[in-house]
């Protein structure tokens, strides 16, 4: 399915139709990290908290989310 993007929440989403409704999908990537590291910063908050990761096969995501840690 293709990658769609929710401007007010800054996160991508996938949506599969099937006979019986569908699957939706939210995630991380990227450009919404860094929205999120952003947003942190911009805020003065202390840390950040994520449910899942595992799926950062090329921790890529935790790049960005160590790259908060420097001003």
């Amino acid at each position: 399915p293709p990658r769609h993007w929710d401007e007010h929440s800054k996160v991508p989403w996938l949506y599969s139709p099937t006979r019986h409704g569908g699957h939706f999908v939210s995630y991380d990537d990227e450009e919404s990290m860094q929205y999120k590291v952003d947003f942190a910063r911009e805020l003065g908050l202390g840390g950040f908290m994520f449910w899942e990761i595992t799926a950062d096969r090329n921790e890529t995501l935790l790049d960005i989310l160590q790259s908060a840690r420097t001003p």
